[in-house]
């Protein structure tokens, strides 16, 4: 998939895909840049358990 198919998904959209296509490493950066701009959620280099559990809560 190109950049522009994954800016216009939704962010649940993008999660799923990433879930689904674990070695798609341009869709997990794009995610992972969608994480890091939410307002007011901190994500230290390196703590990879926040987003376990980030992905873990938002699971459908």
């Amino acid at each position: 998939m190109s950049e522009q198919t994954f800016s216009q998904m939704s962010d649940q959209e993008l999660k799923a895909y990433v879930l689904a296509h674990r070695s798609d490493a341009e869709a997990l950066h794009i995610y992972l840049s969608r994480l890091d701009e939410r307002p007011g959620e901190v994500h230290k280099f390196g703590d990879y358990s926040a987003l376990e559990n980030l992905l873990k809560d938002q699971s459908p």
